[in-house]
């Protein structure tokens, strides 16, 4: 058991210090600012006391003319956690062993982040934009190897830079009791992973979009229908194929409140399509009944989780060294009454 025994302690300061400066120009407003970084770790087995002194710029502009615009930049520094210096083996789960680097160092990274928001309050359409995008200098990855059924990993440095990029959109519109919202949300990353000790750049691709119709009314029922179309594939560069699918997901939600009473339904319906599904749906309804009165502290419910007795979802995920394709099983009808009493 020697492999796996570790007795160390570590040491990991982060003392920095900053300066931002507010100004307006020309009905925008601009903060720039510097922030130094004093980094120091030290490791009781190696002896070694490392330090480091960064200077991290950072960018902040608002401006309102037509909507509401946002847009942040900063360089960023990111320790390790303490485990991941550790010189031997550590037991993470059955049949996978973590081994820390104790010439580990820290992470740096380009973060920006822009956001956009328009209302028209007459005509009741809400905007709204978010983009986001990391550069990561120097990331942190782990050497894998796998001997028969056991799983090694380590980290390691390295200098290839790698991308994550995010944007998010939603518009909505209403007339009166009903409405309409439109939110797809789009990511993509480039990244590394380690193959038989070398790289291999991968790339993901994920593409969800939401389209929703719906009422809200006080006095009468509440209806919500929409469908999610969410597309992922993702790339690898090591000669393997590519993993593609993609899912519709209709929904409908139902809601009626009358006299003390509230009913609800939520159903959901999940088919995916690739290559190696089944193309089989996947039901699932959530039904509850409530009883309690605005003036009453005492309530009373009636509810029931997956209705349709659904048992199991499929589940898929490609790594550079890693193929899975397994099942997420469900709970069972579950029946349940629930005594609600507010304070």
């Amino acid at each position: 058991f020697d492999d796996f025994r570790n007795d160390y302690s570590m040491k990991i300061n982060d003392l920095y210090f900053g300066i931002q400066y507010r100004f307006k120009l020309f009905g925008s407003l601009l903060t720039p600012g510097i922030y130094t970084h004093n980094l120091s770790w030290y490791n009781s087995y190696t002896k070694q006391n490392i330090k480091k002194i960064l200077l991290l710029p950072r960018f902040d502009f608002e401006l309102e003319t037509l909507g509401k615009i946002k847009f942040k930049y900063q360089l960023k520094v990111d320790m390790p956690g303490a485990y991941k210096y550790s010189y031997n083996y550590v037991i993470n789960s059955f049949n996978t062993m973590y081994k820390g680097n104790t010439d580990l160092s820290n992470e740096l990274y380009h973060e920006l982040n822009l956001n956009y928001s328009y209302a028209i309050f007459g005509s009741r359409i809400y905007l709204y934009y978010n983009l986001s995008y990391i550069h990561k200098l120097t990331p942190v990855k782990n050497k894998f190897f796998i001997d028969e059924t056991d799983t090694y990993f380590s980290p390691v440095n390295i200098t290839q830079a790698e991308n994550i990029f995010s944007s998010a959109f939603n518009f909505s519109k209403e007339w009166r009791k009903i409405y309409i919202r439109y939110s797809p949300v789009y990511s993509y990353n480039r990244y590394y992973e380690f193959v038989d000790d070398k790289l291999v750049l991968n790339k993901s691709n994920i593409l969800i979009n939401r389209y929703t119709l719906g009422t809200h009314y006080r006095n009468y029922p509440e209806l919500e229908i929409g469908l999610e179309h969410n597309f992922y594939k993702n790339e690898l560069d090591n000669g393997q194929n590519s993993l593609k699918f993609r899912e519709f997901n209709p929904f409908a939600n139902f809601e009626y409140n009358y006299k003390g009473f509230s009913l609800k339904t939520d159903y959901k319906l999940k088919l995916i399509k690739g290559e190696g599904n089944r193309d089989e749906p996947y039901h699932f309804l959530d039904a509850s009944l409530i009883y309690n009165k605005e003036d009453k502290p005492f309530g009373i419910e009636l509810s029931c989780t997956n209705i349709l007795n659904t048992g199991f979802i499929e589940s898929y995920y490609q790594s550079s060294y890693l193929y899975s394709h397994g099942f997420i099983y469900k709970q069972p009808r579950i029946w349940m009454i629930k005594l609600h009493y507010k304070l």
